[in-house]
């Protein structure tokens, strides 16, 4: 321990020494007398732990001295030892900061306010230091991703963080000292009180739970419970820290929808040898026996066998096509043919209560393309479209135009580039699309129609040729009024020899 003593009388000095050594073993005292040595003796690397001081000295001033301490050295005990100090200049003193003064007269109480006086000041640096951790922490738990809330025993929420306030969406005023029961929403709800119920069990509790927000989102969260105890033991509050996964659960999810696509494409080019080969003599011999049927019935039965084996090599193709992604054959192509074709499956198979309105203008651009997969992109769109106006029907509209898409067309389209476009617009008047369905139309096997009624890969179909042509598609819905589709395919300028053929 290091005193810094201001002392004038030597012998006064000597004695203090003398009591303080055998009080304090080991203790190092400075004495001084004037301002210039304590100073000093405040600048020191190591401050001293007390500092004594007359009140009255010959070049100096203890109220001086008690000044300087405050500006150098705050918070150091500072405690007046003098031979005569009257009541009022004491009571000053102590205002001034001093933490205590003894009388010279009175040498054994010395010992005793020194201890007092260490030991308040430790306390006072303890609790300064809990306080600047106490800051910190809170800096950090207010800086945090994860939305941390405490609750008491009763259920008031004493503590709600701003990632709470994100996670949540409740504004901390709007929570803090309320029960969870009046802010939160159902679902939430009865996670609360199942992890309430296991942390009193078990001390601690964690899941990973689906929620709907009062605001209405839709999240994956990990909640992990805590129960916290006091010194004696006994539970004094809840911590819960929430961390969002929503994000991180669909890139699972569709990891494990890539996986299954990679799954199927292997079954698929596995069977589509074999399927083919299943097909192919009953296309044959329904060619070879056309010519000896005379009977129509017998035609239309060999008709019905016939299509149907085109049906099921167009259905192994279709899956081969998912599967595998666009690709083969890119050749530049006029697109009207394969327009002429779709819409004369729509006239021929679509019911009667689905109106056909469709514009195909000349001079459309030709595209770069696998035709088989552009007719498979548009056999998809106005299947699904005749499914959305039934039963009640509805008017189907297919066309097509040229667009040129400028940089700041392109900026308020996702996933749109600048550049020449053969735009083909698949339109109904059905039943539209829910947003919550919407934003999940483009994901493989997700199907809102009946079992065995849809695979739920044909959108996916349907974006994944497009992108793999250099194009892309949008949407437009409005649940009760139908849907727009408009697939994108980027344009070659006009070329002469092929408009000649397609004119």
């Amino acid at each position: 321990m290091k005193i810094l003593h201001v002392e004038d009388n030597p012998a006064d000095a000597e004695l203090v020494g003398a009591i303080l050594s055998a009080e304090f073993p080991g203790c190092i005292i400075t004495v001084v007398q004037s301002r210039e040595p304590f100073l000093a003796g405040l600048a020191t690397d190591i401050p001293p732990d007390i500092i004594l001081s007359d009140f009255t000295l010959p070049t100096f001033d203890g109220i001086i001295a008690l000044n300087l301490a405050r500006e150098h050295a705050p918070g150091i005990p500072f405690i007046f030892l003098s031979g005569s100090i009257g009541e009022e200049r004491a009571i000053a003193a102590i205002r001034a900061g001093a933490y205590d003064y003894v009388l010279k007269d009175n040498m054994a109480r010395l010992a005793v306010v020194i201890s007092r006086a260490l030991a308040d000041f430790a306390q006072r640096r303890q609790r300064k230091e809990n306080e600047r951790r106490l800051l910190e922490l809170a800096g950090i738990i207010e800086r945090a991703s994860e939305a941390i809330v405490v609750s008491d025993m009763a259920g008031l929420i004493t503590l709600w963080n701003n990632g709470a306030v994100r996670l949540y969406g409740i504004p901390a005023a709007d929570a803090l000292g309320r029960l969870s029961e009046e802010i939160l929403s159902h679902s939430e709800l009865i996670h609360v009180r199942a992890a309430h119920e296991a942390t009193l069990e078990t001390g601690e509790w964690q899941r990973e739970l689906s929620i709907t927000t009062r605001d209405g989102r839709d999240l994956v969260i990990d909640l992990r419970m805590t129960l916290v105890c006091d010194e004696a033991g006994r539970p004094s509050a809840r911590l819960s820290i929430a961390t969002d996964i929503t994000a991180k659960k669909k890139l699972e999810a569709q990891f494990l929808r890539a996986q299954r696509v990679e799954s199927l494409g292997m079954l698929a080019a596995g069977i589509a040898h074999d399927f083919n080969n299943v097909l192919t003599p009953v296309g044959m011999v329904a060619a070879l026996l056309r010519p000896r049927l005379t009977e129509p019935g017998d035609i239309r039965m060999l008709d019905v066998l016939q299509k149907s084996a085109e049906r099921g090599a167009d259905l192994v193709r279709q899956i081969v096509g998912f599967a595998r992604g666009a690709g083969g054959d890119l050749r530049l192509t006029p697109i009207q043919p394969i327009l002429r074709d779709i819409i004369d499956v729509v006239q021929m198979s679509f019911p009667r209560s689905i109106v056909l309105a469709e514009h195909v203008p000349g001079g459309l651009w030709p595209i770069r393309a696998n035709p088989s997969q552009i007719h498979q992109i548009l056999l998809n769109l106005v299947v699904n479209a005749r499914d959305a106006m039934l039963p009640q029907g509805g008017t189907l509209h297919l066309r097509a135009e040229n667009l040129r898409l400028t940089a700041s067309d392109a900026a308020v389209i996702e996933g749109a580039q600048p550049g020449e476009f053969l735009v083909i617009t698949v339109s109904d008047t059905g039943t539209g699309i829910a947003p919550e369905v919407l934003a999940r139309i483009w994901e493989p096997f997700f199907t809102t129609k009946g079992e065995g009624t849809g695979t739920g890969i044909g959108l996916s179909t349907v974006r994944g040729i497009a992108a793999a042509h250099g194009g892309f598609v949008t949407v437009d819905t409005r649940v009760g009024r139908g849907t727009t589709f408009r697939v994108f395919l980027p344009a070659n300028k006009p070329d002469s020899e092929l408009t000649g053929r397609s004119s």
